[in-house]
């Protein structure tokens, strides 16, 4: 389907792209959570590039180099065997293609290689599209999360996965 697609890090000169992507405030909240702040900007994307706990990739489609998505993969500090998915989203242009199927499997695939499982993910309620995603790929709801009850929490062990 999108066997061309490819990881690479995140990078300041995708930030103008990954902005776009977001329109609104309930987009952020979707996209990233309670953690970034309406209006996103490029020093909120700084700030994630430098955790030391999260990788972001920059998801492009071979050859060409534009971005098409954005994933992260956080390694708790408490639980250093367990990956946990964060801030994931396709270009608005590019969705409900495939694309987002093509993106997490390609981070569930750089996960297992370093050796996490399992791997967790939170969504928000009514994200229905992701959520649908998310369970295609074996992904199983866990409940929610505590803080907040509009957010699911999802696991993925690596001999479930679809």
């Amino acid at each position: 389907m999108f066997a061309m697609l490819t990881l690479r890090p995140f990078e300041a000169a995708d930030d103008d792209a990954l902005i776009s992507w977001v329109r609104s405030a309930e987009e952020l909240l979707t996209f990233a959570g309670p953690e970034l702040a309406w209006p996103l900007t490029t020093s909120q994307l700084q700030t994630i590039r430098a955790r030391s706990d999260t990788t972001a990739w920059t998801a492009v489609l071979a050859p060409a180099s534009a971005p098409v998505g954005h994933i992260e993969l956080v390694i708790p500090a408490a639980y250093p065997r367990r990956g946990h998915l964060a801030r994931v989203i396709i270009d608005p242009a590019r969705r409900r293609s495939g694309m987002g199927r093509s993106l997490v499997s390609a981070a569930l695939e750089e996960a297992y290689a370093r050796g996490l499982d399992p791997v967790t993910l939170n969504v928000r309620r009514g994200n229905d599209a992701a959520i649908s995603l998310y369970t295609a790929l074996g992904f199983r709801r866990i409940d929610t999360r505590p803080q907040d009850p509009h957010v699911l929490r999802m696991v993925l062990a690596a001999g479930n996965a679809r």
